[in-house]
């Protein structure tokens, strides 16, 4: 929920960020939400 929060105030600077915050397995579904709320 956080880096959905983050990627509406940096977009471009949380997308790096989440990849390296988040697991791969939960990378494929957060890059999931963030192409809906843009």
């Amino acid at each position: 929920m956080l880096i959905t929060i983050s990627v509406k105030c940096d977009r471009p600077k949380i997308e790096p960020t989440a990849l390296s915050v988040t697991s791969p397995v939960v990378r494929p579904h957060e890059r999931g939400d963030v192409l809906s709320y843009e």
